[in-house]
């Protein structure tokens, strides 16, 4: 009799055993995923990181306890966009991580790399992710941006270009390897240094160049200074001026005196004006009193994005969240995602402008 209770006994044994190692073995699926972003939130490009620290409140309010983000402050310098990112990595334990800014981005991405992390980058220098695997660039680039400009410089025939070229890594490498190959000897080049404030002599030399047209290269918060400048010397309206993403900022700093006449590139998706972009926009402009920057929009898509791959395939390996976002077509406020091989963002550019209301819209609107 007790022969026969023991060996139900032992196997009963055996499958609570079997059962406890299943389960112990078994991978567990993260509770939530972990972001570290890294953005300027302190320093003179501040007003660059509002943004993204703004669409990172609205994906925290969307999905709630699935997503777990940790803001790390770059103050907009590598050295301190490394740091940060040391930290994040041996304490906080982050994998996945979102960073903004070439130069910060370009200090951290050896080092990502290194340690195998996955990183999304907000910056628009062209190819930043081609040699790293688990890079990812969400956001227009400036060969994108270089391209349409001198398209537009071509085709209206323009013979002496003037170029007001901010000293910057973007302009720098626009200007060698995209400007001067195409454009040649029709151009003049005067560069400026970011947070100048006197831009007397640099317009006075375009004013008597007996140029076509001038180029505004640069970040917009010195754009500002240059078309005032513009102004003083009665050259708003009667000088023709082109310029790069940098204008997208200007809403923040100049009336529709100072911009009206001047175009420049914009992300296609801008002036679609797409349902989904109206949506976002009305949003953000309802939680923080004004209009979404492309950073802020690129930032929320990059997020968005990752936690979709996430929510897909419910694990945080970077490996298969990699493969999962270069192999698939994602839909984001920014139209659709996707990548190319080396891991840029399929972006499109178009030719903008602003309107009275300092509305970007295509330069085809109101009869151009």
């Amino acid at each position: 009799m007790k022969r026969k209770i023991l060996i139900p006994l032992a196997i009963l044994v055996v499958i609570i055993a079997a059962i406890a190692i299943y389960f112990t073995q078994k991978p567990k699926e993260p509770e939530t995923i972990k972001i570290g972003a890294i953005l300027p939130l302190t320093g003179e490009l501040s007003y660059l990181g509002e943004p993204g620290k703004n669409a990172i409140e609205l994906i925290r309010e969307r999905y709630g306890n699935e997503v777990k983000i940790y803001l790390y402050d770059s103050k907009g310098d590598p050295k301190t966009g490394l740091t940060v990112f040391q930290q994040a990595y041996n304490f906080d334990k982050i994998r996945i991580f979102l960073t903004t800014l070439t130069g910060v981005s370009m200090a951290i991405k050896p080092v990502a790399k290194n340690y195998g992390v996955l990183q999304a980058i907000i910056a628009i220098y062209p190819h930043i992710s081609a040699d790293y695997e688990f890079a990812f660039q969400f956001c227009y680039n400036a060969e994108t941006e270089a391209k349409i400009l001198i398209d537009y410089l071509n085709k209206i025939k323009a013979k002496k270009i003037f170029f007001f070229a901010s000293r910057d890594p973007i302009t720098e490498l626009q200007i060698n390897e995209y400007f001067k190959p195409n454009l040649q000897n029709r151009m003049i080049i005067e560069r400026f240094d970011m947070g100048s404030k006197n831009f007397k002599d640099l317009v006075s030399k375009f004013k008597f160049s007996n140029c076509d047209i001038g180029v505004l290269l640069g970040y917009g918060s010195d754009f500002q200074g240059i078309l005032k400048e513009l102004s003083q010397q009665g050259l708003i309206g009667k000088a023709k001026l082109l310029g790069g993403i940098g204008y997208l900022e200007l809403p923040n700093y100049v009336n529709y005196d100072m911009v009206k006449g001047s175009i420049f590139a914009v992300p296609k998706f801008i002036v679609e004006n797409t349902q989904e972009y109206q949506e976002f926009s009305k949003l953000y402009k309802s939680r923080f009193k004004k209009d979404p920057t492309y950073d802020a929009i690129y930032t929320y898509d990059a997020l968005q994005t990752i936690i979709k791959a996430y929510k897909q395939l419910r694990t945080d390996n970077v490996k298969l969240i990699s493969d999962y976002l270069l192999t698939n077509t994602f839909n984001g406020i920014s139209g659709t995602i996707k990548f190319t091989s080396d891991r840029m963002l399929v972006t499109e550019a178009v030719l903008g402008k602003f309107d009275k209301d300092m509305r970007i819209i295509s330069i085809t609107e109101e009869g151009e």
